[in-house]
């Protein structure tokens, strides 16, 4: 061929992808096709703060739908008419749908979400990424957007027709440089332009003008298809880049006038390889190569010795190129063929061989090639060729002519424009960020960019009148249109009141799963218009916002995310999560409770709409008042009147005085049989507000259910199901809701119903036991509380069930004088003191009290007794305390004389002292009273008290060189005496500090001989403390009050300590050498059981430090890990250029390191778990090193004292177990005050941690006298 060459550059060539080589039509067909054919889905993955999880719908579309095959009318037409409908359905079937404002904006932001996120937005629905896009505009994002205004130097926008509608259709292609500011942050230097990302918008229209005059609509909405939806007609028209190409796409298509917007954001068509060529060191090189080169050296300049520009030929004065100049020449060279009109070929050339219009090419060693690019580039990247002529050779362009007939040679093209485009953005910023006004590097300068949105609606052929205040009116709006509620309508604030509604209808209909997110959206856009015709319409939908029902499933402590039909959840579990959460909220005794309440019905309100609950808007509507007064004020009622004639007739007066208030009066007479827990008032309200009978009738519950929540079975008696009752409805503590109160009613109707019994219809109608009706029972007798005396009813009781004490008190008849009479009562000490004449009258009266009351519980017809205030007082007062007592003929019994104020002050000291100190009281007074059995060495008297409670313990302390195993241990024997210490004990005190594993552990810690201490006389002893006499009732106090030196206050410690039916105490046992086993071994046993134990806080600190956290809540592993997902980051290489090698090495290291922790935890766990077996254990083998078992001393536990509360305030009762005989099935009861239930055994052994009711006192009694425990004695004379 004949080729014409210049050694000026003018036209030149262009390319595919630089990233690519150039494309072939195959290809092209290949990619488009397994791009196009991809199905469109939403993301379902995104936070919860961008909107909803669960409920996007899945938007995947078939070809084969039958919504979208061509009708009959249209197949049968050869081409396009221009006016048919080609979608009927879209507006139906195909979702998200979005406004053009919506499709810019989408635009816009798109390079956030795919340098981010990994993935565009083009597709999606707004509500998937619109509370990213609010925060975007609060974060102030601006990426760069630009389109080229010269059209006549490069052309980025042009048109051809369409081939299935040539007559009527138009199909417009524009194309603009997308990139963000964090791009330019990284300009230091000309050299970092590699690391510009300069994506490119690509926008294809297609339109019909008889569609778009026939539907002149106001805010049009286009609505996503796949290709495959694509009519036959467009799909002739509509081609999309190949997918290596694009980094997001989307086609939306107008259901009204069928106009397609295809939108492509397209990857850079220039990569670091081809940029870095641009680099001021690679320029440099081609300057020194050029004139240097040996001969023979491609492309060196070998025939001329100076420069043509007059330029001295010494290399340190011949001119560089600036980046600038290089980067122009680069845009010539790629613009060149896009301005080539004409094709050389046979015709061109007549016969004498002269050349008509023949293409321009660039000769090799052309000196602006080789000096101000690497040639290279032309033919690696762009598309050209070397032709030869003769001997020279010439850089051949590809042919981008017949774009509009060929479709490669169109997407050719359109990529050499964009490498233009994209050489203009990267030579403008070269210009502007380094190189100065005066510097001759203004060639970039003349084309224009612009941002203008303006040219969006031009495209779209969208009128606007006034350009300049259109554009105003968008930024003054901007706070609203980037607002989430606005974007998940695909809303702007300027739309009209229909088009907003229109919006609303369509979101609900395609994705009626988000109707609540799209309420919500509508509801905020009412507000910020202010628009009184959306007010309206939002009331008109009575529907429930996602906001507003996330909140109240929150509320609820419900996790929305987790919920993925709320409509789903039962009335029943609603009203039960609601009871569970007002009644944790009075347990509390919440300052503010009435804030949290307030949130609570306004939720369970939310709730009830959104279900269309008549019976959740029954309780939300009834609900009882929160504040007492406020029930008596609506009545017109004094507060604390309890007169229920007089509350009835209150609120019939004043219904019928003001009919419209019988819900606040309904609500009032609920209010006060709740607080008043008065049965008769529970049967006013319901017979006064029928719709309790509705909602709360028997006919819904069975019998059996009924029986179950009372706590009954089919076989007991009317009396005892009464008794049940009455426990609950008087003295449940969780019985704390008005709801619970109907359904116990309730409960106990159903039974009433059943039997036909007269007993208990008798009470639910008057609220009053017919004693006449109850038999005798056979039941403990409860005690009432006198007066914050809770404790003392629970160590009364206790001491009660001790049969051995509590025969010796009923038969008790000593006097003062009777004890002063026994010789040895002057000798006696209790104590370790002498006891006076005023502390045995006093003592002798307290037995006379206690002797009465223990009588009343045995012989009372009633179900409890009520203890005397002088015993309340003698309990509580401190035994050095004088008492008088007035003087009574023939009575042993006499009446202290206490004042109120005395005897209000023995109640607050009962409050402040600790249970020991009770008890302490107690049984000195009755050891006082008593006769001592013997008196011991030191005469202290030895007694049934002593006998009972007291046990011996010895304290050695031992000189460390005499351990057994001690190489000093002969020598040093005689020379430091052992010093030893015998101590009686009431209790044993054990600390929970350091969160015991049980009570065994506890123990441990009481008893423990690794205790050091320094001594004058013997240097560095170790305390030794072992158990010499073991009492017949082991009592076991747990430490749970401790004091904050940081605040000042004391502080309840609810660790929970676990304990069992048994406890065997031989392992705290002294063991003689010639007694009980081998004390040699025992010590060696001992001294292996401390070491295990040692072991086991050493592995328990090693396992603390693994899972402690930094200050951002992760452990040394999760720090390993995530250090290594973060080296990982492409980040790292592509942008820091990074050393890939020491990256992957460092990666292994952390992963192994992050292997070996978890390996070393997981060591740790099982090691600690098998010692802790161990330890459980190990005094549990039937022969130990020879020893006999450690089961020779066994207790078996029987009373359980507990404390529900704070340290300075609380609740006190007591479990206690009655086993009748060695075959029988023992029972567990509670002693709360006057009642007393049986309970479940699991309810004494609940070791649950965060309980607040936390034993604080285990009595054990010795196996063999376990029948000597007898709570329940009870002689009743029924002729009474």
């Amino acid at each position: 061929m004949s080729i014409q060459h210049s050694s000026q550059l003018n036209t030149f060539s262009s390319s595919d992808s630089i990233s690519s080589p150039s494309l072939s039509t195959s290809n092209i067909a290949d990619d488009n096709l397994e791009k196009l054919n991809a199905n469109i889905s939403t993301n379902k993955e995104f936070s919860q703060a961008q909107g909803p999880t669960d409920n996007i719908k899945n938007i995947e579309k078939n070809s084969n739908d039958e919504n979208l095959k061509d009708t009959t009318s249209i197949t049968e037409i050869k081409l396009d008419d221009g006016k048919t409908n080609l979608y009927p359905n879209l507006c139906k079937t195909n979702f998200p749908f979005k406004t053009s404002d919506r499709l810019l904006d989408d635009i816009y932001c798109s390079l956030y979400f795919i340098n981010n996120q990994d993935t565009g937005i083009l597709q999606k629905p707004p509500i998937a990424y619109s509370r990213e896009r609010t925060d975007l505009q609060l974060k102030e994002y601006e990426p760069n957007l630009l389109h080229l205004m010269d059209q006549v130097t490069l052309k980025t926008k042009y048109e051809y027709p369409s081939k299935s509608c040539p007559n009527d259709a138009l199909i417009t292609v524009f194309m603009a440089v997308l990139y963000e500011d964090e791009d330019l942050l990284d300009l230091n230097t000309p050299d970092d332009i590699v690391d510009l990302e300069i994506y490119h918008v690509k926008i294809t229209i297609k339109s019909k003008k008889q569609m778009e005059l026939r539907y002149n609509v106001g805010v049009d909405t286009f609505h996503l298809v796949s290709y495959d939806e694509l009519h036959p007609f467009d799909k002739q028209d509509i081609h999309m880049e190949n997918k290596e190409k694009t980094a997001d796409s989307a086609i939306y298509i107008s259901p009204l006038t069928n106009k397609i917007i295809m939108i492509e954001i397209l990857r850079p068509e220039f990569n670091e390889d081809v940029l870095s060529t641009f680099q001021l060191d690679k320029i440099e090189n081609r300057i020194k190569n050029y004139y240097h080169h040996g001969e023979g050296e491609k492309y060196t300049k070998t025939e001329d010795t100076t420069d043509p520009d007059g330029a001295s030929k010494s290399f340190d004065l011949l001119p560089v190129p600036t980046q600038v100049q290089c980067l122009s020449t680069f845009f010539k060279i790629i613009k060149g063929p896009l301005v080539e009109t004409t094709v050389t070929n046979v015709s061109n050339v007549t016969n004498d061989g002269t050349i008509i219009n023949e293409r321009k090419c660039i000769p090799c060693n052309n000196k602006s090639v080789i000096t101000k690019i690497d040639p290279e580039l032309l033919t690696k990247y762009l598309n050209f060729t070397i032709e030869r002529e003769n001997e020279d050779e010439y850089f051949l362009p590809p042919l981008l002519i017949n774009y509009m007939d060929d479709l490669d040679t169109r997407f050719l093209r359109d990529s050499f424009t964009r490498k233009c485009l994209e050489i203009i953005v990267i030579g403008n910023l070269s210009q502007k960020q380094f190189y100065s006004a005066s510097s001759n590097t203004h060639y970039f300068k003349i084309f224009q960019l612009s941002s203008s949105q303006v040219v969006w609606y031009h495209l779209l052929h969208q009128h606007i009148s006034n350009t300049y205040s259109f554009i105003e009116q968008l930024k003054s709006q901007l706070q609203y249109n980037t607002d989430y509620h606005f974007i998940d309508l695909s809303c702007y604030y300027y739309y009209d009141i229909k088009s907003i509604i229109k919006n609303y209808q369509t979101c609900c209909n395609l994705d009626p799963d988000n109707m609540e997110i799209y309420y919500d959206a509508l509801t905020y856009v009412a507000n910020c218009k202010h628009n009184q015709q959306l007010f309206v319409y939002c009331s008109s939908l009575d529907l429930v916002g996602k906001e507003a029902l996330d909140g109240a499933l929150i509320t609820f402590g419900i996790d929305p995310q987790e919920i993925v039909k709320p409509q789903e959840i039962t009335d029943d579990a609603i009203l039960r999560i609601y009871e569970n959460i007002k009644q944790s909220i009075f347990y509390k005794g919440n300052n503010e409770h009435q804030v949290s309440l307030m949130d609570l019905k306004n939720a369970l309100h939310i709730l009830a709409k959104f279900k269309k609950s008549s019976f959740l808007k029954f309780i939300v509507n009834h609900e009882p008042y929160n504040n007492i007064i406020d029930a008596y004020y609506a009545l017109d009622l004094e507060p604390n009147m309890k007169d229920v004639d007089i509350i009835q007739t209150a609120y019939l007066i004043k219904v019928s005085d003001a009919p419209g208030l019988q819900l606040d009066c309904d609500r009032a007479i609920y209010s006060l049989a709740f607080y008043l827990r008065s049965l008769p008032l529970f049967n006013f309200l319901i017979a006064q507000c029928p719709d309790f009978n509705l909602f709360y009738n028997t006919d819904e519950i069975s019998y059996d259910d009924a029986l179950e929540r009372i706590g009954v079975n089919s076989e007991d008696p009317d009396n005892a199901i009464l008794d049940h009752f009455y426990r609950k409805w008087n003295g449940d503590e969780n019985l704390v809701l008005p709801a619970n109160f109907i359904k116990l009613r309730r409960d106990l109707l159903k039974i009433a119903i059943q039997r036909k019994s007269k007993l208990l219809e008798h009470f639910i109608e008057t609220g009053n036991i017919d004693e006449s009706l109850l038999p005798a029972g056979n039941w403990p007798a409860g005690l009432n509380n006198i007066g914050n005396t809770c404790y003392l009813n629970s160590l009364l009781q206790y001491y009660f069930s001790i049969s051995p004490l509590r025969n010796y008190t009923v038969n008790y008849q000593k006097t003062t004088e009777d004890l002063l009479s026994n010789v040895t009562i002057s000798k006696r000490r209790i104590g370790g003191r002498e006891v006076s004449r005023q502390e045995m009258e006093r003592s002798v009266q307290f037995t006379y009290q206690l002797r009465n009351l223990f009588d009343d519980m045995i012989h009372t017809p009633y179900k409890c007794c009520t203890p005397k205030k002088e015993l309340a007082y003698l309990a509580f007062a401190p035994s050095n305390v004088s008492v008088e007592f007035e003087d009574e003929e023939d009575c042993t019994t006499l009446v202290a004389k206490i004042s109120p104020d005395q005897l209000e002050n023995a109640l607050e000291m009962g409050r402040q002292q600790d249970v020991t100190e009770c008890i302490g009281n107690v049984l000195f007074q009755l050891e006082t009273a008593s006769e001592p059995l013997k008196l011991e060495q030191d005469d202290e008297q030895y007694d049934l008290i002593k006998q009972l409670f007291y046990g011996k313990s010895k304290q050695t302390l031992v000189p460390v060189s005499t351990e057994l195993g001690s190489e000093e241990n002969t020598n040093n024997m005689d020379n430091k005496p052992v010093s030893e210490k015998f101590e009686r004990f009431l209790s044993l005190l054990v600390d929970v500090s350091d969160k015991p594993r049980d009570i065994y552990d506890a123990l441990d810690s009481y008893f423990q001989d690794d205790e050091l201490l320094t001594m004058d006389e013997y240097g560095q002893v170790k305390r030794v403390v072992v158990i010499t006499e073991l009492p017949d009732i082991l009592q076991i106090q747990i430490q749970r009050v401790y004091y904050d030196r940081e605040r000042f206050m004391p502080y309840k410690n609810i660790t929970a300590v676990p304990f069992k039916d048994k406890i065997y105490m031989d392992r705290y046992m002294e063991h003689k050498q010639d007694g009980e086993g081998d004390k040699d071994t025992f010590n060696n046993l001992k001294l292996q059981y401390g070491q295990l134990k040692q072991k086991l806080k050493r592995l328990q600190e090693t396992k603390l430090k693994l899972c402690d956290t930094n200050e951002v809540g992760l452990t040394v592993k999760d720090a390993l890990l995530e250090t290594s997902k973060f080296l990982k980051s492409d980040l790292l290489v592509e942008e820091l250029e990074m050393n890939e090698d020491n990256l992957e090495h460092t990666i292994t290291t952390l992963n192994e390191m992050a292997k070996t922790m978890d390996l070393q935890s997981k060591n740790i766990v099982n090691e600690i778990e098998a010692l802790e077996m161990t330890l459980d254990t190990f005094f549990d083998d039937s022969n130990i090193n020879g020893m006999d078992n450690f089961r020779k001393h066994g207790y078996s536990l029987f009373a359980v004292f507990i404390h529900r509360g704070e340290a300075s305030y609380g609740h006190y009762w007591v479990y206690i177990k009655e086993k009748k005989s060695s075959d029988t099935r023992a029972i567990w009861r509670k002693y709360n005050d006057e009642n007393v239930t049986e309970v479940d055994e699991s309810e004494v052994f609940n070791f649950t941690q965060g309980n607040t009711a936390t034993p604080y006192f285990l009595v054990y009694v010795k196996e063999d006298l376990e029948l000597e425990i007898e709570p329940l004695k009870r002689i009743i004379n029924l002729q009474e």
